[in-house]
């Protein structure tokens, strides 16, 4: 049977359950690394988060692509690629900065993948950072101070927390995404898809020797791409569905899928 070269897997929903990556799909992963397939990740975490997930369980032997395609970077951290936020898209969407929209916001420094922060404090609430203070490069209170800090820095994502209720009008040309907590920003064209089409190229693997899994709207472009595995795990985006050549129910299944491949 013919089997991938590459795996590259989401990690919520799909390695893993609350946080947590399943025993038989790091089991299922290191027995294919362990018989020469490449095992990564493609996540909308930032490095230390999918670290938190993946330390002792899950040690991939091929970069990781993390914060949704912006970043590319070695299992140990170092920065290999990264696809900044240019100064002309956070120009467009700089009237959303402000306490009208948003609550906080935050994005990730090139330097060791840490965090800068913007709150805006509501009277009499209590300070509730994005992240532990380890993993805080900077914090500031005001827009001016953070956009100053932001055009320093080559950041990828930018993460806006909106006032609940609050809808937030992005203009059409810019590249911006959602979840149940924030929406995301990133410089056009930039994508899971773009970063793993570029990894394969600078390793010089061909996309038809490629599987991957995913389930959510931002493994979508994944979906789109020419490879001749595509795995949809669980049932959250339709979508996915349609494009996939494979569905499982769970991570637990994906796990049970990955045995097919015996080296």
């Amino acid at each position: 049977m013919k089997i991938p070269q590459l795996i590259v897997s989401d990690i919520d929903g799909v390695m893993a359950v609350d946080g947590k990556i399943v025993a038989t799909v790091a089991a299922e992963m290191q027995r294919l690394m362990h018989n020469g397939v490449l095992c990564t990740v493609a996540t909308g975490r930032g490095y230390y988060r999918y670290l938190q997930c993946a330390v002792g369980v899950f040690t991939p032997n091929f970069p990781v692509i993390v914060e949704n395609g912006g970043r590319i970077c070695s299992p140990e951290g170092q920065t290999l690629v990264t696809f900044p936020v240019s100064a002309e898209t956070c120009t467009k969407v700089q009237h959303l900065m402000t306490p009208h929209y948003v609550h906080g916001m935050g994005f990730v420094q090139l330097v060791d993948n840490l965090y800068v922060n913007l709150e805006y404090l509501a009277q009499g609430k209590e300070k509730d950072t994005f992240l532990a203070k380890k993993h805080v490069a900077a914090e500031y209170g005001t827009l001016p101070e953070f956009l100053h800090h932001l055009h320093q820095t080559q950041c990828c994502v930018i993460a806006f927390l909106p006032i609940p209720g609050t809808e937030m009008p992005f203009p059409n040309t810019v590249n911006w995404t959602s979840n149940d907590q924030n929406y995301m920003v990133m410089e056009s064209g930039v994508s899971k898809a773009s970063a793993l089409r570029k990894l394969c190229e600078l390793r010089g693997i061909p996309l038809d020797h490629v599987l991957i899994a995913g389930n959510d709207h931002n493994d979508i472009a994944l979906f789109h791409l020419p490879v001749p595995w595509r795995i949809a795990v669980g049932d959250g985006c339709k979508e996915i569905q349609k494009l996939a050549t494979h569905s499982v129910a769970s991570p637990n299944a994906f796990g049970d899928f990955l045995t097919q491949f015996v080296c």
